[in-house]
């Protein structure tokens, strides 16, 4: 991995983390919904902000309840709310830790099967030498980052 690819993940991974600290769930009934009768707003009243029908309206709300509504329209909404849409997604864990992870499970996979083989051929390999050889071998995946890494 290049110098620029590590910087750039380091960043990405930094606004994940600070994102993953807000911790904000969606209301049960939507945001829409939330907000406009948070402000005594009815649903004909949003309905001629946005310049469509009250039962338009309502199919919105729906359509965000099921996760359905598109970002576009969730963002029109907002901007006759005089609200932003912020869009994101929050890291279970860091970008880095990923790649580390998924290089040890390719590692883990490349050298048990060559140690099947060599058990094959009466070739057994130490334990401990075994989890080096993954350790080293996940490490140098993790830090080229090969095409292969999400097959």
């Amino acid at each position: 991995m290049s110098q620029e690819q590590q910087l750039q993940l380091r960043q990405i991974d930094h606004d994940l983390k600070k994102l993953s600290s807000i911790n904000i769930q969606k209301p049960r009934t939507g945001w829409i919904n939330t907000i406009r009768t948070a402000i005594s707003m009815s649903t004909s009243q949003l309905a001629k902000r946005l310049n469509i029908s009250q039962q338009a309206v309502s199919n919105l709300e729906k359509r965000e309840q099921e996760e359905t509504i598109t970002l576009a329209k969730l963002r029109e909404i907002g901007e006759k709310l005089n609200l932003e849409l912020v869009y994101g997604f929050v890291s279970k864990s860091s970008l880095e830790k990923m790649i580390q992870e998924r290089a040890k499970e390719i590692a883990t996979d490349i050298v048990m099967k060559t140690n099947q083989q060599m058990i094959l051929e009466d070739q057994k390999v130490e334990y401990r030498k075994l989890e080096k050889a993954i350790k080293s071998r996940a490490e140098d995946i993790a830090k080229k980052i090969p095409k292969y890494l999400w097959d």
